[in-house]
């Protein structure tokens, strides 16, 4: 009988065992997915904070930040929807060249759309030559979007 009952209580923590073996690689998998959507919500929150990094610049007219963004961080130029350049210029005023008012807000600037997905519409084979005065005075406005949604800048 007392080996009955050291098989019976064998046979139960085996058993014991292999259901705490299942938690335990239920709660791994759990914990990879964790980090899983961590890494992929670190991504989204570095999308979304140059996208609209890149909203609240053409709000205030600041092509140039635009610009100096997509210069220093790789992805920033993947990343947004419009891509800027400075553009070359063809006349200069002498008595306005060295004044910073004028250069930053009337200083030429390339403007195109980067074709991604849901933007090959926009400004197809396109580009502007804007300057930040321009932008600024025109990013206003209400917007429908495509999910219904209104937002007004």
């Amino acid at each position: 009988m007392l080996e009955k009952d050291q098989a019976t209580k064998a046979k139960n923590d085996s058993y014991q065992q292999e259901k705490v073996d299942k938690i335990k690689k239920l709660v791994q998998a759990t914990l990879e997915r964790i980090e899983l959507y961590r890494g992929e919500k670190k991504d989204i929150d570095e999308i979304l904070r140059i996208l609209n990094q890149d909203l609240k610049d053409l709000k205030e007219g600041r092509l140039d930040r635009i610009e100096e963004r997509q210069k220093l961080h790789p992805k920033a130029k993947d990343i947004s929807v419009i891509q800027v350049e400075r553009a070359p210029i063809t006349k200069v005023d002498p008595t306005k060249e060295n004044d910073p008012y004028q250069t930053r807000w009337y200083t030429p600037y390339k403007v195109w759309a980067n074709v991604q997905e849901g933007t090959s519409e926009l400004m197809q084979d396109t580009s502007l030559i804007v300057n930040n005065s321009f932008i600024k005075d025109n990013v206003g406005g209400t917007y429908k979007l495509t999910n219904g949604s209104v937002i007004s800048l």
